[in-house]
């Protein structure tokens, strides 16, 4: 079990490094291959602290994920 960091830096550094063990990165790997590098935001939600957003985006398309913090073992979720 790990402790949510408090800090935003924090969260956003824990948050790529669970979505880039997920398989996740293979779709967008695959699109990159296709469109390009892609532009990627990530932020933490202000009204659910535990959860950081992730945005890739590319001019044709885009994926938007989820990661909570306080529930690493449920993984990734795409936001539709």
């Amino acid at each position: 079990i790990r402790a949510v960091p408090t800090n935003a830096d924090l969260k956003m550094q824990r948050a790529l490094e669970v979505f880039n063990a997920s398989d996740h990165v293979r779709t967008v790997g695959g699109v990159a291959r296709s469109l390009g590098a892609p532009a990627v935001s990530v932020r933490p939600l202000a009204d659910r602290p535990s959860v950081v957003a992730i945005a890739v985006m590319w001019e044709l398309s885009w994926y938007r994920y989820e990661i909570d913090l306080s529930d690493e073992a449920g993984g990734v979720r795409r936001v539709v």
